[in-house]
């Protein structure tokens, strides 16, 4: 009789096993199941729509967000890069991408929500925030309120991505002096880093302070023996362009210049810069360089010119 019993227990025992393995199994298969469909919803949006399609897009989205389960959080970041894409896009209704970029960071907060402790949450909902202040003029306050915490900063205080997300929207605030202050920790952090030498430099030129933003190139040059890229210098040269500054963006564009090889925009960006700066003489120099290296531009640098002389018969004023 104890044989048999103990054999009885050792069949339910094997049962029990069995069934526990079988549930785990299908709940290793659902979960799997699950994600596979969210991430299929979310290449669905990304990928299917010749055109941009925001209702049904923003719906794909919802749904992988809602039936994924780890994979929500990066569902939101996709939801938000989408829409971050379609700012300024002309063939979109703007207002409908206000409505999905705000959308987009409540449920960026859910993942600040869900894991307050994980640093990447609220780094990634500021660096959203403060770019979409282009089309929401308070997000970037969003981001000073999600990311401007001593208990947020203590999570990684010595990660140079937390004072730029700071110092940008600080800077697109209005609060210069704090942007700066925090852009030169930021690189402090990481002074090998030429990315934030770069973000220093422009945050210069937002301050209008032009001869720290060369002094800045020249401290990339001495201590870390390289120099802006092309891209670079374009970020820095516009910047100074859009505020005005035609004197520092000639000097950007003239440095890039000297360190990549010649191409006819960059004359012709140079060229544009000085004629708004006043100096027709240079402005035409620079458009003659410019047609040089691309004679097919001919039609432009007529263009030109004949705005040039146009603006060389205004009175001065």
């Amino acid at each position: 009789d104890e044989i048999v019993a103990f054999g009885h227990r050792q069949s339910q025992t094997v049962v029990a096993t069995v069934l526990v393995a079988i549930a785990a199994a299908y709940s290793i298969y659902a979960f799997n199941v699950r994600l596979l469909q969210a991430n299929h919803k979310v290449y669905l949006a990304l990928l299917t729509f010749p055109k941009p399609d925001i209702a049904a897009q923003r719906q794909l989205f919802t749904a992988a967000i809602e039936e994924a389960v780890t994979g929500r959080f990066e569902a939101r970041q996709q939801l938000a890069t989408f829409a971050l894409g379609l700012v300024r896009n002309q063939s979109v209704d703007q207002d409908e991408v206000r409505k999905l970029v705000e959308f987009a960071l409540a449920e960026l907060r859910e993942n600040v929500d869900e894991e307050p402790l994980n640093i990447r949450n609220h780094l990634y909902f500021a660096s959203v925030a403060n770019r979409a202040g282009v089309l929401l003029p308070d997000t970037p306050r969003q981001a000073m309120a999600v990311l401007d915490r001593p208990e947020v900063i203590a999570l990684s205080p010595t990660r140079p991505q937390i004072y730029t997300e700071l110092a940008q929207a600080s800077l697109l605030t209005g609060d210069i002096k704090r942007g700066l202050e925090l852009y030169q920790k930021s690189l402090a952090l990481a002074p090998h880093v030429l990315e934030l030498h770069v973000d220093l430099t422009v945050a210069y030129v937002v301050a209008r302070q032009g001869d720290a933003a060369v002094a800045q190139l020249g401290t990339v040059r001495r201590e870390l023996k390289q120099t802006f890229s092309a891209d670079h210098y374009l970020r820095v040269a516009r910047t100074a362009d859009r505020s005005e500054q035609y004197g520092v963006a000639v000097r950007f564009f003239l440095e890039l210049l000297r360190d990549w090889p010649p191409k006819a925009d960059y004359y012709a960006q140079l060229a544009v810069a000085y004629a708004k700066g006043g100096d027709l003489a240079k402005a035409q120099a620079a458009a003659e360089q410019a047609l040089t290296l691309d004679p097919n531009i001919r039609a432009d640098y007529d263009a030109f010119l004949k705005l040039l002389e146009e603006r060389s018969k205004q009175p001065r004023g």
